[in-house]
């Protein structure tokens, strides 16, 4: 509740939380590779019927992904809540004379029905991890697949600083009361206990470097 009321007061206040600064950045580093992982379009890719896949890249940025997916034959949607990123990855699309849905909303809001819906290292912005876990599922078609890397308690800063400590508190808070400030990352164990409530038909967690890759299929 406390997380919603922030997003709601932060959209009214600046329709766009991204700044510029940081979109920049971001934007770069995607452009430069450090952003971009060829691992996941290739585990991505392996569930791709060309022509007939439907996939939401779910918190897109600069459309990095939606661009990779549709090379592989997919019908793409980008999804993302920034305007900056948007306008990016609008370019990036008609540079390359592709053509995708968008849909500019806060991660939560999840709008359709798709094959895939791929959201890679910004699951820690949705509002409550279990309610997004839901809409996710909802979101998806039968047998619908869901593959994401999700931060964990390994990006939780080490240091002795107030903004650690209170980094430390945000996801100690989440953790273990499911009471959400700020975009704390669930623990591992969290993880597997959220997913390990649905009765998928396959489900694999594993450690993807410091985070946690998941693929569910409903």
């Amino acid at each position: 509740m406390i997380s919603y009321i922030i997003s709601k007061l932060r959209l009214l206040l600046n329709p766009d939380p991204i700044s510029i600064k940081y979109a920049l950045k971001y934007i770069d580093d995607a452009y430069t590779g450090k952003q971009f992982d060829e691992k996941l379009i290739k585990i991505t890719g392996e569930y791709i019927n060309q022509g007939k896949t439907e996939i939401l890249d779910l918190g897109a940025g600069p459309g990095l992904y939606c661009k990779r997916f549709y090379d592989l034959g997919a019908q793409v949607t980008w999804h993302d809540i920034s305007i900056k990123y948007q306008v990016s990855a609008f370019t990036l699309m008609k540079i390359n004379n592709q053509d995708w849905n968008f849909k500019l909303n806060i991660i939560d809001n999840i709008d359709g029905k798709y094959d895939i819906i791929f959201n890679r290292v910004c699951w820690y912005y949705c509002l409550n991890d279990k309610r997004f876990l839901k809409s996710i599922y909802n979101s998806l078609n039968e047998k619908g697949l869901f593959i994401g890397v999700l931060h964990n308690e390994n990006r939780i800063e080490n240091s002795n600083g107030f903004k650690s400590l209170f980094f430390k508190l945000q996801f100690i808070l989440n953790d273990k009361f499911n009471i959400k400030i700020g975009h704390p990352p669930p623990s591992k164990q969290k993880i597997n206990n959220i997913f390990n409530d649905y009765n998928f038909s396959s489900l694999k967690i594993e450690d993807y470097g410091l985070d946690t890759l998941i693929i569910f299929k409903k």
